[in-house]
């Protein structure tokens, strides 16, 4: 009778519980959330261009930020529009917030915490920013605010009629803002280029998704849109310019140690299955 073979440690690697793969995954995470790694980051073009617009910005510009995406986007678009708030505060831009193309815009504006944010950078509510919360019409809206802002807004999202907001004594349409930024999950920004770029050359860059960016190249190289990023390795790449360590890079290195570790997977599972076969060889097993 043949004597069974003893199983080779070759053997033993390829059949690991995938469980104690997955948790090895999760810890790599993990580390990566709790330990700076700082993987070097490239700073793309369209990137470099939303940063410049901002950082070209005068104390007291106007710049609209339009929350244009649902929650369940956040995980992309959070660390985009944490790092931007930050670089207009730093700026001293005056803040019109507002959102078309959701009924979300104003959840998206407390759970963001931006009027928090703002308030601990020295901004006062009506004078520094304001909030006008969800604005309904979409399209028909963004043409009509271009051309008459008072024609459609009566007041802030808290009520407060707009002649008693001090920054918007001298905002009446488009051509009085310096740059409109829309955090777009779908297809506002290609609203904004045709309802305020076209008719009255107002400034947009827009914070996306990251497969939402390559549609948004053409208008990038048409200098429809002055800046444009997208998901976390755009807020990492934004954050490296501006030499903050926030949810980009954390996200990113977290992304990339999960890659290294997937290859250190596969390049395990490719010495154990060829290990196992030179073996067997050795031994006689295989021809």
């Amino acid at each position: 009778m043949r004597m069974p073979t003893e199983t080779s440690i070759w053997e033993k690697m390829q059949t690991i519980d995938r469980k104690y793969i997955f948790l090895g995954l999760l810890i790599v995470i993990l580390l990566a959330y709790a330990v700076p790694i700082n993987f070097p980051v490239t700073v793309t073009p369209p990137v470099k261009r939303f940063y410049d617009s901002i950082d070209a910005l005068k104390p007291g510009d106007v710049v609209v930020v339009s929350i244009d995406h649902v929650p369940g986007s956040l995980s992309e678009l959070a660390g985009e529009e944490n790092i931007v708030l930050a670089h207009l505060a730093q700026k001293k831009a005056a803040i019109i917030f507002w959102g078309l193309a959701f009924p979300d815009a104003p959840q998206i504006y407390i759970m963001q915490g931006m009027g928090d944010f703002l308030k601990s950078q020295g901004y006062v509510y009506g004078k520094d920013y304001v909030n006008f919360g969800y604005i309904t019409g979409k399209e028909s809206a963004a043409e009509t605010l271009g051309r008459d802002i008072r024609s459609v807004l009566k007041a802030d999202a808290y009520g407060t009629p707009i002649e008693k907001l001090p920054l918007m004594n001298n905002v009446r349409s488009a051509k009085d803002v310096a740059l409109l930024i829309t955090f777009d999950d779908g297809y506002a920004t290609e609203m904004w280029i045709l309802q305020w770029v076209t008719p009255q050359k107002t400034k947009v860059a827009s914070g996306n998704m990251a497969g939402g960016l390559p549609r948004l190249l053409p208008y990038l190289s048409a200098n429809q849109l002055v800046g444009a990023m997208g998901g976390a390795p755009g807020a990492a790449q934004y954050e490296s310019l501006m030499k903050v360590r926030g949810r980009g890079l954390v996200f990113q290195d977290a992304i990339n140690v999960s890659q290294i570790f997937w290859l250190a997977m596969l390049a395990l599972g490719n010495v154990a299955f060829f290990g196992a076969v030179l073996t067997k060889r050795k031994s006689g097993g295989t021809k």
